[in-house]
C-alpha cells in the first residue's frame, strides 16, 4: 500500500477516492447539471442585455420592447437563485458524507499528507468523469 518512502502509491489513492455508493454518483450529477443549468441562465441573461434593440437581433417582440427587456432579465437572472440553492444544498449533503471518510481514514492511521492526496485525487476524479459523461 505505501511505497518505499512511506508515501501513499496512485493506485491505493485512486481505491480509497473511488466513492462508488449510488447516491455519490446521483449527487455528482445532480450538483453537474444544476451548475449547467444556472450557467445556462446566466449566459442568456448577458445575451439578452447586448443584443441591439432592432427587430433583426430574432428576439420575441416582448424582448424588444423598451421598459420589458429588464423585466425579463431580472426574472431570469431570479430563476438562477432556486437552482444555486440546490447546488449548495447538495454539496453541503456531500461534505458531510466525505468528512465522515476522511475521519475514518485518519482514525485508520492515515497521515494528513495522505488524506489530502486522497481528498485531491477524489476532487479530480470527480471533475473528470462529470465533464465526460
Amino acid at each position: 500500500m505505501r511505497a518505499r518512502g512511506g508515501a501513499m502509491t496512485a493506485a491505493t489513492a485512486l481505491r480509497l477516492a473511488r466513492s462508488g455508493s449510488r447516491s455519490e454518483r446521483w449527487r455528482r450529477r445532480l450538483i453537474a447539471g444544476s451548475v449547467a443549468v444556472a450557467g445556462a441562465l446566466l449566459l442568456y441573461v448577458v445575451h439578452l442585455v447586448r443584443a441591439p434593440l432592432d427587430w433583426s437581433s430574432g428576439l420575441a417582440r416582448y424582448v424588444i420592447e423598451d421598459g420589458l427587456r429588464v423585466g425579463v432579465a431580472t426574472a431570469a437572472v431570479l430563476l438562477v437563485v432556486p437552482v444555486v440553492a440546490l447546488t449548495a444544498q447538495a454539496l453541503r449533503m456531500g461534505s458531510v458524507a466525505r468528512d465522515r471518510r476522511m475521519a475514518a481514514l485518519r482514525l485508520a492511521g492515515a497521515t494528513p499528507r495522505d488524506v489530502r492526496v486522497v481528498a485531491g485525487v477524489e476532487a479530480a476524479r470527480a471533475a473528470a468523469v462529470e465533464v465526460g459523461s
